[in-house]
């Protein structure tokens, strides 16, 4: 298989029909599942709405709520054009068709790849174990990993009644967070054990929560923990609870995290204050975006650094709210002008003057000017706008970035939208030349967002297939470029039930589960030793 986490990815679901044990299985675990968020037996309103409405009595989360469906086994099991209607699978096939007649249990399904070379292996627990062996896994994320997580500890521990849950668990609550529950339940997940030594203590695994990518500063002990420790991979993925909104993930967590784990990995005694990094990346509500479109910043010359205009104010953490795109790679709402410093990277040229800032290549820019300049907001257009008529000061010969930036008068702490192979930050000592990021411990797997269920409302826009399809894609381009394997599990999921139109349940998270291994088993651990 030319690529394991690719090839494996993208197939179909092989059907059969279900005996009728298995049926009562999944109907049962559905119901309970589903009746926890007060959703009709029956899975039908009364009034026989579908598609563009909730069910009358389900909360309404902030991420989630719940698109009513029809009752598969009933009289009226098609919604079309918002109305449960008697027709046939076949007649119930249509743009604004729900029927979950259709949906795909995968838990009673064969995975088959579009690549007959790229065969998902299914891992039982001893050959888990061996794979494993030596190997710390911090799985890092919000449900849909936690749920991966679970299945891990399933397989490891051989235990699939009970194997996820805590060994203190009063046995009145365990009774209703067993077999395929404990993956999933609403109840059950603060039941889980989250920090578990497996296979006779060879393997550690251990899930901790980030939710939103402002939760970023829980992932900093890990970081430190496994700096340098041989055989820990990462396993990691979010977005949801910032609405899909990939702007935010890649500014609040997503490159944050990329430099820490650079940093931190390249160096055995560096302490870094995460507060910094985020700061350096914007601590910005990339909702007042003016679109993605580049936008113009003008600067304009107003003297001399020993003028008067410098005299009036050279404190550059006046410049707030400075709205750059950098060149339409990026979008970071600063706060201070020290952030405009350290994070500006476009080639602008003043009225007259050298450039500001000059390109070194990929990620790398230095800054090179000596006068202070005026810095306006006033050109933007959908956002609020603010006149900014103070002057800052810029050092002489100010080094930004890494490798060719030039000689440094005086380094400045650096962060970096790419990996780069020397690192000019006070952050490191001693400087860090022929960085392989691909070689730095702890090795990363990002798993992608899966696809809607058949319950996910329409009033989510960003969580449409759609919507989720084009953040996967540009999640996917920032970790081509620092080369962090990616895992698609779109393909896998779209079609198949989901039990509340977010997450799924054994069976997925159990195939979730065999496509990582299937890479590690491929790809991954022969390059641990």
């Amino acid at each position: 298989c030319p690529d394991v986490l690719t090839g494996g990815a993208k197939g179909r679901w092989l059907t059969r029909p279900l005996t009728p044990e298995e049926q009562k299985i999944i109907d049962t675990y559905l119901r309970n599942e589903r009746g926890a968020y007060h959703i009709p037996p029956t899975y039908q309103r009364d009034d026989g709405r579908c598609g563009d409405v909730p069910y009358e009595q389900s909360p309404l989360y902030r991420h989630m709520w719940f698109k009513a469906i029809c009752n598969p086994n009933g009289t009226t099991p098609c919604c079309h054009t918002n109305t449960c209607l008697p027709l046939s699978v076949d007649e119930c096939r249509c743009p604004t068709c729900y029927d979950e007649r259709q949906a795909v249990h995968t838990e009673f399904a064969t995975w088959r790849p579009d690549d007959a070379r790229c065969l998902v292996k299914t891992f039982g627990s001893q050959e888990a174990c061996g794979l494993l062996n030596g190997s710390t896994l911090y799985f890092v994320g919000d449900s849909f990993i936690r749920h991966v997580f679970a299945a891990m500890v399933i397989l490891l521990s051989n235990n699939t009644v009970d194997g996820a849950l805590r060994s203190d668990v009063e046995l009145s609550k365990k009774a209703r967070c067993t077999g395929m529950h404990q993956i999933t339940g609403l109840t059950c997940r603060d039941l889980l054990d989250e920090n578990r030594s497996l296979c006779q203590d060879t393997v550690h695994v251990r899930y901790v929560q980030v939710f939103p990518s402002q939760e970023l500063p829980l992932t900093e002990p890990l970081l430190n923990a496994l700096r340098h420790v041989n055989k820990s991979l990462v396993i990691m993925g979010l977005g949801i609870h910032d609405d899909f909104n990939f702007n935010v993930v890649r500014n609040k967590f997503l490159l944050p995290f990329l430099n820490m784990r650079q940093y931190l990995s390249t160096s055995r005694d560096t302490i870094l204050d995460v507060n910094k990094v985020l700061t350096n990346f914007g601590r910005q509500d990339s909702d007042t975006r003016a679109g993605n479109h580049t936008q113009t910043t003008l600067f304009k010359r107003v003297g001399d650094v020993s003028g008067p205009s410098l005299a009036k104010n050279n404190n550059p953490e006046l410049f707030l709210s400075l709205l750059l795109t950098l060149d339409g790679r990026n979008s970071t709402f600063f706060k201070n002008g020290s952030q405009i410093v350290e994070n500006f990277p476009l080639e602008v040229k003043p009225e007259g003057g050298p450039p500001i800032i000059k390109e070194d290549g990929p990620s790398i820019y230095s800054i090179f000017t000596g006068k202070a300049f005026n810095f306006k907001d006033s050109t933007f257009t959908g956002i609020k706008q603010r006149e900014i008529a103070e002057t800052v000061k810029y050092i002489n010969n100010i080094g930004f970035g890494g490798l060719g930036t030039g000689p440094h008068v005086r380094h400045m702490t650096s962060f970096h939208t790419g990996p780069h192979e020397r690192d000019t930050s006070p952050l490191l000592s001693p400087q860090t030349e022929g960085v392989d990021v691909e070689r730095l411990w702890p090795r990363l797997l990002w798993i992608g967002a899966h696809a809607p269920g058949l319950l996910k409302s329409p009033k989510f826009k960003r969580q449409t297939a759609e919507g989720v399809q084009e953040f996967n894609t540009q999640v996917q381009r920032v970790l081509r470029q620092w080369r962090v394997p990616y895992l698609d599990t779109f393909s896998l999921t779209n079609g198949t039930v989901s039990f509340d139109g977010t997450h799924y349940g054994w069976g997925t998270n159990m195939m979730k589960l065999n496509m990582i291994l299937t890479y590690m088993e491929a790809e991954l651990i022969k390059g641990w030793d």
